[in-house]
């Protein structure tokens, strides 16, 4: 990182399970030489500003600047097997079990 640069830290979830020692920066010395800032943060600190962020991120996607991806599972024999996926970061975008064809 530069000099006075910000890290934004939010969500930890691939780290909920693991075993062994969470991975994480190695150089941590580099935070005061560098005059680095570290703030953590979670979502709804900022639901104040939600309908902002819905407008926003709606016209991003008509712009064709923000694109939604979807990581459909098969079946609900798969939901297992989708949950799981959750925690060990192996799904990309929304993850989504199809349960049936029918649609409301």
């Amino acid at each position: 990182m530069n000099l006075w640069e910000r890290m934004v830290v939010c969500g930890l979830i691939s780290g909920y399970n693991v075993l062994g020692a969470v991975p994480g920066p190695a150089n941590l010395p580099n935070v005061p030489t560098k005059r680095l800032r570290v703030q953590g943060f979670i979502v709804r600190d900022y639901a104040p500003r939600f309908p902002e962020a819905a407008a926003q991120s709606e016209q991003w996607l008509k712009d064709g600047n923000l694109k939604c991806r979807i990581d459909l599972v098969e079946g609900l024999r798969s939901a297992p097997t989708a949950l799981n996926k959750l925690f060990d970061g192996a799904n990309i975008g929304k993850l989504m079990v199809k349960v049936s064809e029918e649609s409301s």
